[in-house]
């Protein structure tokens, strides 16, 4: 009698498993679960990693801000450089939120309208 022993057969004929069929299966699924559980945690941490950055500028930002506020106490640091400074430091903040935030939520109008 002529025996076919190939997983699609196994598959199709479940009354005729060989050993071997499960390990033929699951190896497979098992090393493609495993990849895909890698990439998802590598997704997660560097999620993780960027969001701890992003707070850690906003602090720095902060840091340098005050840092300068001191300089301008001191008499090192001429109050109109210490506000040209702080609208550079205030408008890269804006930009970075508003590339945080992202696209509005409204679709833009496309409705045609007669002029």
């Amino acid at each position: 009698m002529w025996m076919v022993h190939t997983l699609l057969a196994d598959i199709s004929f479940p009354g005729r498993l060989s050993d071997r069929s499960g390990w033929e299966f699951c190896l497979p699924a098992a090393v493609l679960i495993g990849v895909l559980g890698l990439g998802i945690w590598a997704v997660l941490k560097i999620k993780r990693w960027h969001d701890e950055e992003c707070a850690s500028e906003i602090v720095a930002t902060e840091q340098q801000l005050e840092h300068y506020q001191q300089m301008v106490d001191d008499g090192l640091l001429d109050p109109e450089e210490f506000a040209r400074i702080k609208t550079q430091f205030e408008a890269r903040l804006a930009d970075q939120a508003s590339i945080r935030e992202g696209p509005p939520n409204q679709p833009p109008d496309t409705s045609i309208q007669e002029k």
